[in-house]
């Protein structure tokens, strides 16, 4: 068994070797390579301050550009491991966005040792962008010149920001659509009040006469029609404006029946005979008898309405042509009238609601009627689609499932 005495000495003797050994490499001042896979751990308390941030932390070697350490916070924003990091560079990861920015960053670091506050977007592990605000700073660590680098996250304030924005946008357009909708709306049913007045103070003055001749009730009869004409029109205004909040609230309320298209269709056309004497357009109607569907009445009967006297506002002057026809497994209705036409630039906006394709000083409305139609005929589980051409007239067709004939009783 050794000396006591000896192995202490050799204890002393190996100290003193390794002190000698530490001096030397400390008046050397050769810093570790970083690609050796060693890296100096950071001094208390900038380590804790590093492991803690609530901003991503980076530290980069000027030599050769390569991560030295990054903490917690740059791990999760960038879904890298802190391992797939320290000792790569940011080209070889791909983070940045746009090289762009990068020698930008660059340039101003050099001529200002701390640039401060910078806006940057790069990308994830999973490709996906970031945007951060980032300040950067020359520092000395472990005797190498380093770039001190802190980044805090605002993608998600950026997107808030945006949606804030778009949401401002769409409000501000529905308010600009609902003043000019109050405005055409205000003028539309001023228009058949003004006319109905005017028709009723009318018949009031001749009435004051006291003039029972056939050509003074010949008049009044004339003067009652106008009215009467003026309390349809009204009546139609006022059924959009409540269909549309109808609709809005989801109380479209069904009621479903077994109905034939073409019958509906010519009872609707029959109440538009007069209407369709004083345009000076001719009605023709081709309808298929059996044309049977599961819907609703009231609906339909609004659809066809609405359809017709849409054809005769945009084709007065000019024949109309309403067709029913069907396969075995659906039925149409077809509207075609030879008007103005629609430009295809305009067609898939008229079914919403308030468009209209068409100046409303040259045409009245609401811009409502193919709203509701559209409305309705998805609710009844059919299709709309219109064809037209400017200065050709325009065809809308909409097609409902055929009743199967197990229905039929």
């Amino acid at each position: 068994m050794p000396d006591t005495i000896d192995v202490l000495e050799q204890l002393r003797n190996e100290v003193t070797r390794l002190r000698h050994r530490v001096t030397e490499l400390e008046a050397q001042a050769i810093p570790p390579e970083p690609t050796a896979g060693f890296f100096p751990p950071l001094a208390e308390p900038f380590a804790a301050l590093f492991r803690a941030s609530p901003v991503a932390v980076v530290i980069t070697a000027v030599a050769d550009e390569r991560y030295l350490d990054v903490n917690d916070h740059f791990a999760r924003i960038t879904g890298y491991a802190r391992e797939e990091v320290i000792g790569r560079t940011s080209r070889e990861l791909g983070i940045w966005a746009d090289l762009a920015d990068r020698e930008r960053v660059t340039r101003s670091l050099w001529t200002q040792s701390v640039v401060r506050d910078i806006e940057l977007t790069f990308r994830t592990k999973h490709r996906e962008l970031r945007t951060v605000v980032a300040s950067l700073a020359l520092i000395d660590y472990a005797g190498m010149p380093c770039v001190l680098t802190m980044c805090h996250d605002i993608t998600e304030r950026q997107l808030a920001a945006l949606e804030r924005e778009r949401l401002l946008q769409e409000a501000q357009a529905a308010i600009h659509v609902r003043d000019e909708f109050v405005s055409v709306a205000a003028h539309e049913l001023k228009t058949p009040i003004t006319a109905l007045q005017l028709q009723v103070e009318s018949m009031q003055r001749l009435a004051g006469k006291g003039d029972a001749s056939a050509a003074t009730i010949e008049r009044i009869g004339s003067r009652l029609t106008a009215a009467n004409h003026q309390i349809d029109r009204l009546t139609q205004l006022i059924n959009e404006l409540l269909d549309v909040t109808r609709i809005r609230e989801g109380q479209l309320a069904m009621r479903w029946e077994v109905v034939d298209l073409a019958q509906l269709v010519a009872t609707v056309a029959a109440r538009f005979e007069e209407q369709f004497a004083q345009a000076h357009s001719a009605l023709t109607l081709e309808l298929a008898p059996g044309s049977l569907i599961n819907g609703d009445s009231s609906s339909l009967d609004h659809i066809v309405t609405n359809l017709l006297s849409n054809a005769l506002k945009y084709g007065r002057g000019q024949p109309i042509e309403v067709k029913v026809s069907g396969d075995e497994a659906s039925v149409s209705l077809v509207v075609r009238d030879y008007g103005i036409g629609i430009a295809a630039a305009d067609q898939h906006r008229i079914f919403e609601r308030f468009e209209r394709a068409v100046s409303p000083d040259h045409y009245g409305g609401l811009g409502l009627g193919l709203y509701v139609v559209s409305q309705l005929v998805t609710a009844l589980h059919g299709l709309i689609v219109v064809e037209s051409e400017p200065g050709s007239g325009a065809t809308f067709k909409v097609t409902f499932p055929r009743l199967a004939r197990s229905g039929l009783s």
